[in-house]
């Protein structure tokens, strides 16, 4: 069995456009909800709350597409920022709450650790 990792398949140029489309348009809605901070046009602080964490998930997602994507354009090297989207769009402390695994995904699907070692043993 080979543990080698295979190069990601290419992207047509159609779809390379679709991708830098993707994260110029919500790099537009970052600098729009920005820019609703920065002239106080938010109603209370609610809702700056909110658009706060619009703000971090869309980056986020700008973040992802580049790495996702980057390689799969024609980049000669993977970009590694965070380097997998666990780290894009969980908090900072999904990553260290793996000590009590609840489940194992098998087949697409999340099955209990305590099923998955009964049916071993039988």
């Amino acid at each position: 069995m080979s543990t080698k990792k295979t190069q990601p398949e290419a992207l047509t140029p159609e779809q390379v456009a679709m991708v830098f489309e993707e994260i110029a348009s919500t790099a537009v809605v970052v600098e729009d909800l920005s820019g609703m901070l920065l002239t106080n046009s938010v109603g209370s602080l609610e809702d700056e709350g909110t658009v706060t964490t619009a703000i971090q998930l869309l980056t986020r997602r700008i973040g992802l597409l580049a790495e996702l994507y980057g390689p799969r354009c024609g980049a000669n090297r993977p970009i590694l920022v965070k380097g997998e989207a666990d780290a894009w769009l969980m908090p900072r402390s999904f990553s260290h709450a793996h000590t009590d695994v609840l489940c194992t995904v098998i087949g697409g699907r999340c099955s209990p650790n305590s099923e998955n070692k009964r049916d071993k043993e039988s």
